[in-house]
C-alpha cells in the first residue's frame, strides 16, 4: 500500500509539473551519513541505474558524500558496490601503513607496542582525532583520479555537494569546489576518531553534526523532486551505544536530531533502510549492510520505474547509467610543490617516493610511492593533490605533515619463559642527522633489558643505512636433563658493534656487521658447588633478509626468509667453580681458541592464505656450528615459540632452548583458522634432527637426534596486545605443556 501511494502522488505531482510549465523536473537524491551503515545507500544506486532513473543533483554527508561522490563522477551502482567489496575496511581505518608497506629496515620496531604518545622536545602533543588514516587519502585519490582537473563540483557528471562543520563555529559548510578527496575527507572527519582537516584557515569536521541529512541543500541546486536516503533513527538509549564510534556518533548527533525531522518532511521519497541492527562502525559486517541495500533495492525498483516512465513522457532523453564514467589512466608530473615542509628536505621525500619529472603514472603508481614514503615513518599524513598544467600533465602538490621528532612508547610482555615485563621506547627520529633513526629501549622486570642504537641512512633512495647499536640484556638460561630443568643460570649479555645495511626495496635487506659480545654466567639456584664463568669474542657476519608478511603476528599471507653467515674469533672463555660463600674452589676451564668458530643459519617461513578465514603456514630451517669447542654458550637452542634468545630455533612440542645442538634442520606445517573476527585456533606439527654434524662430517647413528612436536593454540589478535595460548606435546619427551604468551618479547 505504501509504495502504490507513493506511485500515486508521484504522478500526480509530474502531471501538475506537465501541466505547469511542460518541462521535465529536476530529480535530486540525498544520502545521509552513517558510517558503516552507508554501504546500504549502494543498492538504492542499483535500482535507480536498472530503472534509467537519471538523477539531477546530488548532496551528501559522511559516508553518503562518499557514495554519493562516486555515483555523481560517474560509477554506476554496480561498479560502487564492486570497489566497496574490494576496500579493506581496517586499513581505512588504521591510523598507520600496514605493515607489508613498511620498509624492513622499519619492521623490527614497528606495530609492537600498546601506547605511543608523539613529542615535541618535551611536550607531548596529541591530534584533533585518534586516526589520521593515510590509506583513506590513498583509496580516495585512487577512486577520484579521473576527475582530479576537475575542481568545480558542478562539472561532474551529476552535480554535486558535500557538508561538512566547521570546527571553530559549528555552522555548517557546503563544499562544491576544491578538491573533491580533501571535501569528502572533511565531511566524514568524526570528532575525537578521525583528525580534522584544515580549510581555508579553519578546521573542519563531519558534517553530520548539524546536518546529516541535507535535503535542503539539493533543493537550493535545483531539484524539483526529492530522493532522500536516511540511514538515522534518531538519538538511541544510552544501553544501545556498544563502541567508542555509537557514542561520538551520539554526541554528534544531538544537534542534528532536530534539523533530521524537517530534512525528511522535504522528501517527495523517503527511503529508510532498516539498519538499526548495525552500528556506525560495523564494518566487520560490510556484507550484511550490503544485503540489506539489496533489499532496498529490489523494494524500490519499481518505484524509480514508475518515475522514469513518467519523466520521459514529459520530455525524453538519452541517458546510459552504465557509461557515465569517462576515466583518465595515466598524468605526467611536470613539478612538485611541498606544502608543511619543516626539518626535512624536499629531496629526501621525492627519494622516498621514487617518483620522476616528466613521467607519466596511474593512480595505482601514484598511491604505491606515497604509500613508499609514508611507511618510512617520517609523517603523519602525507598525500597528493594535482594541479592540470595542460592536457595529461599536472604539477603535483605534495601535502604533508611531519612526524613529531620524539615517541615515546609503551607495552607489557609476560611469556610463560621470560619474566613479565614493562617495556618502554622512546625513537628520535633526526636526533643527530637528518635521515637517521635513534632508539633508547628499556624493559624493567627481574631481568633488566637495554638497547640503545642509532640508524644513519644514506644514498641515492636512502636505501642504506649504518647502525650503531649496544645492547645489555639479562636472561634465565635453563640446562634440561631430557625435559626437567636440572640447573638455572643467570646470564649477561653484552653486545656492541657496527653493521652496514643495503635495502633492496620494501622486503629484503643484506646486511654486513662485526660486534664485541660477552656473556657471563652463575647459577641462580644455591647448590654446594656453583659454575660462574664468561664468554667473549668478536664476531663477524654476513646476513640477508626477506620480509613480505602482512603482519607481524599470526600473518595469513606473506613470506619471511633469513639467512646468516657467522665467524667469531678472539674468542676467550673461562669458567671456575665457587662455593656458597663465592670464593673461589677451582678454576676449571680458560681457554682462548686459535681458530675462529664459523655458524650458518637460516630460517624460511611461508604462509599462504588459502581463503577468508583459512591460512596454510610452513616453516624450514637449520644452522650448524663448526669449531665450537664444545661450549655450551655457543650452541644454537632449540625449542619455544617465541624468540628469547639470540641463537634460537623455534619448534612445537619443545620449550624455549631446550635442546642445544651444534647441528639442526627441521619443517613445519600446520594450519590457521580464524573463527570470528581476530580470533584464531591454529595447529602445527614439526619433525627435526640435531647433532648430526661433527666437525664436517656426518655422526654415524642419527636416529637418536630425531625430535617430533605438536601444538595447538588459540590467539586473539588484538592491535594492543596481541594474546596467545598453546597446548604443545613431544612423542620424545612424552609430555604435554601449556604455554602463554602477552604482547612482544623485548
Amino acid at each position: 500500500m505504501k509504495h502504490i501511494f507513493i506511485i500515486l502522488v508521484t504522478a500526480l505531482i509530474l502531471l501538475f509539473a506537465n501541466q505547469a510549465n511542460a518541462q521535465r523536473p529536476k530529480i535530486g537524491l540525498t544520502l545521509s551519513g552513517g558510517g558503516a551503515k552507508g554501504l546500504a545507500h549502494v543498492g538504492i544506486l542499483q535500482a535507480l541505474d536498472s530503472a534509467g532513473l537519471k538523477v539531477d543533483y546530488i548532496t551528501g554527508t559522511s559516508m553518503g558524500s562518499i557514495v554519493g561522490a562516486m555515483y555523481a563522477i560517474g560509477y554506476s551502482g554496480n561498479q560502487i558496490d564492486s570497489i566497496s567489496k574490494l576496500l579493506n575496511w581496517d586499513d581505512l581505518l588504521s591510523g598507520k601503513p600496514k605493515y607489508t608497506d613498511v620498509g624492513i629496515e622499519e619492521k623490527d620496531e614497528f606495530s609492537r607496542y600498546s601506547f605511543e604518545i608523539p613529542f615535541d622536545g618535551t611536550k607531548a602533543k596529541m591530534g584533533t582525532g585518534l586516526i589520521e588514516s593515510e590509506e583513506i587519502w590513498l583509496q580516495f585519490s585512487e577512486i577520484f583520479f579521473h576527475v582530479y582537473d576537475q575542481t568545480d563540483f558542478s562539472g561532474f557528471n551529476i552535480p554535486f555537494k558535500c557538508i561538512a562543520t566547521d570546527l571553530s563555529n559549528g555552522n555548517a559548510v557546503v563544499l562544491d569546489s576544491g578538491q573533491i578527496v580533501k571535501a569528502l575527507r572533511s565531511s566524514m572527519a568524526i570528532p575525537s576518531v578521525l583528525t580534522s582537516v584544515e580549510y581555508n584557515n579553519t578546521q573542519l569536521v563531519d558534517g553530520g553534526i548539524v546536518r546529516n541529512f541535507p535535503v535542503s541543500d539539493v533543493i537550493k541546486m535545483g531539484a524539483d523532486y526529492t530522493i532522500g536516503v536516511n540511514l538515522f533513527a534518531g538519538l538511541v538509549n544510552a544501553d544501545q551505544l556498544n563502541s567508542a564510534l555509537d557514542v561520538m556518533y551520539q554526541i554528534t548527533n544531538y544537534r542534528d536530531a532536530e534539523d533530521l525531522k524537517k530534512q525528511k518532511k522535504l522528501c517527495n521519497i523517503l527511503i529508510e533502510p532498516p539498519v538499526s541492527d548495525y552500528s556506525a562502525g560495523s564494518f566487520s559486517e560490510a556484507d550484511k549492510i550490503l544485503d540489506i541495500g539489496y533489499q532496498m533495492r529490489e523494494k524500490y525498483y519499481p518505484v524509480f520505474k514508475r518515475l522514469a516512465d513518467s519523466l520521459n513522457k514529459i520530455e525524453k532523453i538519452d541517458y546510459e547509467p552504465y557509461k557515465r564514467l569517462n576515466a583518465n589512466k595515466e598524468v605526467i608530473i611536470d613539478s612538485y610543490e611541498f606544502v608543511g615542509l619543516k626539518s626535512l628536505s624536499g629531496e629526501t621525500v621525492i627519494k622516498k617516493s621514487g617518483l620522476s619529472l616528466g613521467k607519466a603514472y596511474d593512480a595505482d603508481e601514484l598511491n604505491q610511492a606515497f604509500r613508499r614514503i609514508y611507511s618510512s615513518l617520517l609523517f603523519q599524513y602525507i598525500y597528493y593533490e594535482l594541479v592540470p598544467t595542460e592536457q595529461g600533465h599536472a604539477k603535483m602538490v605534495i601535502k604533508l605533515k611531519e612526524q613529531y621528532p620524539g615517541m615515546l612508547k609503551f607495552t607489557f610482555n609476560f611469556n610463560s619463559f621470560t619474566t613479565p615485563a614493562i617495556i618502554i621506547n622512546y625513537t628520535w627520529r633526526n636526533l643527530l642527522f637528518e635521515r637517521s633513526r635513534t632508539l633508547a629501549k628499556l624493559a624493567i622486570s627481574q631481568d633488566v633489558k637495554l638497547r640503545l642504537e642509532h640508524k644513519q641512512f644514506f644514498g641515492g633512495r636512502l636505501n642504506n643505512a649504518m647502525t650503531i647499536n649496544f645492547d645489555y640484556i639479562q636472561q634465565r638460561l635453563p640446562i634440561y636433563n631430557n625435559d626437567v630443568v636440572e640447573n638455572l643460570y643467570k646470564t649477561g649479555n653484552l653486545s656492541t658493534g657496527i653493521a652496514l645495511h643495503h635495502y633492496a626495496g620494501r622486503h629484503s635487506a643484506f646486511g654486513v656487521g662485526f660486534t664485541y659480545r660477552r656473556t657471563d654466567f652463575s647459577p641462580d639456584i644455591a647448590s654446594t658447588f656453583r659454575f660462574n664463568g664468561f664468554n667473549q669474542k668478536l664476531v663477524a657476519n654476513l646476513g640477508y633478509e626477506f620480509n613480505s608478511l602482512d603482519r607481524s603476528f599470526l600473518p595469513t599471507k606473506g613470506v619471511s626468509a633469513k639467512i646468516n653467515l657467522l665467524s667469531a674469533f678472539a674468542r676467550n672463555y673461562s669458567a671456575a667453580y665457587v662455593g656458597t660463600d663465592s670464593l673461589l674452589i677451582d678454576t676449571i676451564f680458560t681457554q682462548k681458541p686459535n681458530t675462529p668458530l664459523f655458524r650458518i643459519d637460516f630460517h624460511l617461513d611461508m604462509f599462504k592464505k588459502v581463503s577468508d578465514r583459512v591460512s596454510i603456514l610452513s616453516n624450514i630451517q637449520g644452522g650448524a656450528i663448526i669449531d665450537d669447542n664444545n661450549f655450551y654458550l655457543d650452541n644454537l637452542f632449540v625449542g619455544g615459540s617465541q624468540q628469547v634468545y639470540r641463537d634460537q630455533f623455534m619448534f612445537s612440542g619443545y620449550s624455549e632452548g631446550q635442546l642445544p645442538a651444534s647441528s639442526f634442520v627441521s619443517g613445519l606445517l600446520g594450519i590457521q583458522y580464524r573463527i570470528w573476527e581476530q580470533l584464531f585456533v591454529l595447529g602445527k606439527a614439526n619433525i627435526g634432527v640435531y647433532n648430526f654434524m661433527s666437525g664436517f662430517g656426518l655422526v654415524d647413528d642419527i636416529n637418536d637426534q630425531f625430535i617430533s612436536g605438536f601444538s595447538a593454540s588459540i590467539a586473539y589478535n588484538l592491535s594492543m596486545l596481541p594474546i596467545e595460548l598453546s597446548l604443545n606435546y613431544s612423542p620424545e619427551t612424552n609430555r604435554f605443556f601449556t604455554g602463554i604468551n602477552i604482547g612482544y618479547v623485548f
